[in-house]
C-alpha cells in the first residue's frame, strides 16, 4: 500500500487542504515551524488508513479534531494497491486507488452523507465502507502501515490501555506511539531475545529453529546497516541485546544514549513487525545469503531527527531507504540534513497563508546536493541567516557605517570597536573579517566594471 493523496477538511487548523504524493517508495519531508499541523498531517494519515475501529481507538478525543465553528470534520485519502498481496481475493485485480473519507464529528449531533453522528467519533462514509473493508482495513499482509510518535521510547508505557494495545499487536500497536506521548515500544529487546532462543532452543523442531535463526540474522545485518559506522550488536542472549561501540566497549542496550535507544526503538519495531505481518517471506536467499526481502507500506515518523546528532540526521533518509527502498517513509523535521534526503516531489511545506488557514505545498525545488545552510537560507526555513542574532545585529550595524562616506568621529569610533568585537568573532575559516571585507571589495570591484561595460559597449 502507499498514500497518493491526503485531503482535511475542518480538521484543527486545516479548512481545506490537499496533500498529493508520489504512491511508491521513497523518503517524503513534511517541513514547518512549531504548531503548524505537522504532527496531526501524520494523525491523518493513520487514521486514514487504519480506518474507524482502529483508528478510532487510538483517537482518544476526537471532538478536539473538529475545526473551530465546524459541524464536522472530514479525512479523505487515496491508497494505492501494490499489485501483490494486497489486491482484493476476489475479482480481477485492482489497479485504481481505494478512496476513503472518514468524518470526525463533535459534540453536536450531525448527519454527513446520511450517516448520523450523535457523539464524538470517527465513523466511515457507508458508501465507500464495503469496498474498504475488503481491500485497506481488512488486516492483509499488502496493506502494512506503521507510524512513529518523536517520543520512542524502549521503556515506560503509560498506562493499562497503552499496555493492552501492545500487547494485542496489530494495526495499532504499529501506530501507538503516534497517538500517544507516554506509549513505549517495550516489546523490541524482548523479540530480538527471544529469535536467539528459538534460534538455539534444541526443544523446538529444526524448521523452527533454521526460521527463527535466520530472522534473528537478518535482523542483525538491518540494525547494523542502519547504526552509525563502528557501532555494531556485539551479542545477543536470553538475557537481553548488547552493542559494541567504537571504542570496543559493550554496551546493554538500556545503557545507551538517549539517540540510539530512540533510533533502535523505531527500527527493531519496524522489523519486528514485518516478520510479524509477513512471517517467513520477510526474507529470502540471494547467492546462499539470507536477507530482508522488498517490503512494501507506509511508514509515518513524526519529529525524524528527535534526539540525532547532525551527522546521523544527515544519513537516516538515506540509510532507512536504502534497507527498504519499496517503504513510502512520510517523515517530519525541524533539520536541513532530513531534507536533504527527500524524494523528488517529496518535500512539503506546511505554512499558514495571507487569509489565515494552514497549507501543505509542495517545495517547488530538490535540496538533494545543497548544504545544510542553504536549505536553512532558502524559503523552505525563511531563516534570513544561521548566524546567532547578536552577531547578525553588529554586522548589520557594520555594514550601515560602512556605507557612510563621510563618517563622524563618533561613527569611527563606534566602527572600530565593531571591528575589534567581530574580529573576535568571526573565526571560522573563509569567514574573518578580513576575508569579509576582501569579499566585499572584490563585489564592489566587479559591479564598478559590469557598470563600466554596460556605459562603453
Amino acid at each position: 500500500m502507499y498514500l497518493k493523496r491526503l485531503t482535511l477538511q475542518n480538521i484543527k487548523c486545516f479548512e481545506n487542504t490537499t496533500v498529493d504524493f508520489v504512491p511508491e517508495g521513497g523518503w517524503n519531508v513534511l517541513l514547518g515551524v512549531n504548531g503548524t499541523g505537522k504532527t496531526t498531517l501524520l494523525q491523518a494519515m493513520a487514521l486514514a488508513m487504519l480506518g474507524p475501529v482502529s483508528g478510532g481507538r487510538l483517537l482518544q478525543l476526537p471532538a478536539t479534531w473538529v475545526r473551530r465553528g465546524a459541524d464536522y470534520g472530514t479525512i479523505e485519502a487515496e491508497l494505492q494497491t501494490t499489485g501483490d498481496s494486497d489486491n482484493v481475493s476476489l475479482g480481477k485485480p485492482r489497479k485504481k486507488p481505494y478512496e476513503t473519507r472518514l468524518f470526525v464529528s463533535g459534540e453536536k449531533p450531525v448527519k454527513p452523507n446520511g450517516l448520523e453522528l450523535v457523539q464524538p467519533q470517527v465513523a466511515v462514509d457507508t458508501k465507500l465502507s464495503k469496498s474498504l473493508n475488503a481491500g485497506p482495513y481488512s488486516g492483509r499482509a499488502g496493506w502494512f502501515s506503521a507510524g512513529y510518535g518523536p517520543f520512542r521510547r524502549l521503556s515506560g508505557g503509560g498506562g493499562e490501555e497503552n499496555a493492552s494495545i501492545l500487547y494485542a499487536g496489530g494495526r495499532e500497536a504499529r501506530h501507538l506511539t503516534l497517538f500517544r506521548e507516554s506509549a513505549a515500544l517495550t516489546n523490541c529487546e524482548k523479540w530480538l531475545t527471544q529469535l536467539h532462543s528459538e534460534a538455539v532452543d534444541s526443544a523446538l523442531p529444526a524448521d523452527a529453529r533454521e526460521v527463527a535463526g535466520r530472522k534473528r540474522d537478518v535482523a542483525k545485518l538491518v540494525i547494523d546497516k542502519l547504526l552509525p559506522t563502528g557501532v555494531h550488536i556485539g551479542g545477543m542472549s536470553s538475557l537481553g541485546v548488547t552493542f559494541r561501540a567504537r571504542n570496543g566497549a559493550e554496551v546493554a542496550l538500556g545503557q545507551l544514549s538517549d539517540g540510539f535507544r530512540s533510533f533502535l526503538a523505531l527500527v527493531i519495531d519496524l522489523l519486528r513487525h514485518v516478520f510479524e505481518t509477513v512471517g517467513e517471506a520477510a526474507i529470502y536467499n540471494l547467492n546462499g545469503d539470507w536477507i530482508l526481502a522488498d517490503f512494501k507500506g507506509v511508514v509515518l515518523i513524526d519529529e525524524a531527527d528527535a534526539h540525532l546528532h547532525p551527522s546521523w540526521q544527515r544519513d537516516i533518509g538515506f540509510r532507512l531507504t536504502e534497507v527498504f527502498p519499496f517503504v513510502q517513509f512520510i517523515v517530519s523535521t525541524h533539520s536541513p540534513f532530513v531534507a536533504q534526503a527527500a524524494r523528488d516531489r517529496g518535500l512539503f511545506v506546511v505554512r499558514g497563508n495571507e487569509e489565515g488557514d494552514v497549507v501543505v505545498e509542495p517545495a517547488d525545488v530538490s535540496v538533494r546536493g545543497w548544504r545544510a545552510d542553504q536549505v536553512l537560507l532558502s524559503p523552505l526555513f525563511n531563516l534570513t541567516s544561521t548566524r546567532d542574532p547578536e552577531t547578525e545585529s553588529l554586522l548589520d550595524e557594520r555594514s550601515r557605517l560602512l556605507g557612510v562616506a563621510e563618517r563622524g568621529s563618533e561613527q569611527s569610533s563606534r566602527l572600530a570597536e565593531l571591528d575589534e568585537v567581530l574580529r573576535d568573532r568571526l573565526t571560522a575559516p573563509g569567514d574573518t573579517l578580513v576575508d569579509r571585507d576582501r569579499e566585499r571589495q572584490m563585489q564592489a570591484l566587479i559591479d564598478e566594471r559590469l557598470a563600466y561595460h554596460r556605459n562603453h559597449p
